[in-house]
């Protein structure tokens, strides 16, 4: 009896490690594929978001009136392009070097995986996805810094 008891101890024990660790595998998995559904659409709307930004609230923010509501446009629409710029670096990361790179780059504080991107377009040579991630790395904390400084500061 006892030596059931033990059995089904780890037992319990060996079901309940595989649960911890398929956990970060379903997230991992499960990112890639809703990645691979809103892609397009994110991909579009951040083309939408920075004609809005350039054309609508670049504008507003020399009027002193508006350039507060300028500066949270602004603000707002960086998430946007962060969010568009994570998503596609993980794409980039998984479709080029596979679930360890992404693995990897997802548990350096979950933005990791964007200098994980960066490294391997670059080692790759694929400077088209390079461009991408670079504008929208400095659109993501250009509009962030420049929301900031529009809701802060007084010219």
């Amino acid at each position: 009896m006892e030596k059931i008891q033990q059995f089904s101890t780890y037992l319990i024990g060996a079901t309940v490690l595989i649960i911890i660790l398929l956990i970060p595998g379903l997230f991992i998995w499960g990112s890639i594929k809703l990645g691979e559904l809103i892609i397009s659409w994110l991909y579009v709307f951040s083309k939408i978001l920075f004609c809005f930004n350039l054309l609508i609230l670049a504008p507003m923010a020399i009027i002193p009136k508006f350039r507060e509501w300028a500066g949270i446009g602004m603000y707002l629409s960086s998430y946007i392009f962060g969010i568009t710029l994570w998503f596609l670096s993980l794409l980039f990361t998984y479709t080029l070097w596979g679930w360890i790179a992404v693995f990897i780059g997802l548990f350096i504080a979950g933005i990791g995986i964007v200098p994980i991107a960066y490294v391997i377009v670059l080692l790759k040579g694929l400077w088209v996805p390079l461009g991408y991630l670079v504008i929208l790395t400095i659109l993501t904390f250009g509009t962030r810094i420049g929301g900031l400084i529009l809701c802060k500061e007084e010219f």
